[in-house]
């Protein structure tokens, strides 16, 4: 009398899935550590201020712009315990009930520290009056080490967006200024 196909498979998969090393020692033995924290990225947007001013061409004309930044104030928020409770309690819609959890290969670490301030404008050699952009955004360092950053700052209608390279200084990669360049024209500039 031959056994039922699930009478063979099962145990087997039982006996692999217990006596897996990854079941008991999970897939590494070193959980990755952040090498930076909080401060340091306070102290990347301190180094954008106090640094000489960046300057930059657009349209035949040369500008400069100084920065004024500092942390936006609020409660600091860790989303992945929020995201893992609305995963875990979100039925999807189809016959019966599933739960999808993201892939660990396909998560990716991010600190974000979201800034406000100012961005002073001005158009070198004339008489014109610096303009003054209040300015929200987010400054982003991917991964466990404070090796590069992304800051992207926005007013209503203007983007300015900064990439350091070395995790110590920036430089700017986009300026999209409608309406502040001579006689309420565009000025845009991108990083070659």
């Amino acid at each position: 009398m031959a056994l039922p196909r699930w009478l063979i498979v099962a145990p087997t998969f039982l006996f692999a899935f217990v006596i897996n090393p990854a079941y008991f020692a999970g897939c590494g033995s070193d959980k990755p550590t952040f090498t930076f924290d909080e401060q340091d990225m306070v102290r990347l947007v301190e180094g954008l201020n106090s640094a000489k001013p960046i300057e930059f061409s657009a349209g035949g004309s040369d500008y400069t712009l100084r920065f004024a930044l500092a942390q936006k104030s609020g409660e600091d928020r860790d989303d992945l315990e929020a995201r893992t409770e609305q995963l875990l309690s979100q039925a999807a819609y189809a016959c019966g009930t599933r739960t999808f959890l993201q892939s660990a290969s396909a998560c990716s670490t991010e600190s974000e520290m979201p800034v406000v301030g100012s961005v002073i404008l001005l158009k070198k050699g004339e008489q014109a009056l610096p303009a003054n952009l209040v300015v929200t955004g987010t400054l982003r360092v991917g991964g466990y080490d404070l090796t590069s950053a992304s800051l992207d700052l926005q007013t209503s209608v203007d983007t300015i967006s900064l990439l350091s390279r070395d995790g110590r200084t920036f430089q700017l990669t986009v300026f999209d200024a409608p309406n502040l360049g001579d006689g309420g024209g565009d000025i845009q500039y991108m990083r070659p």
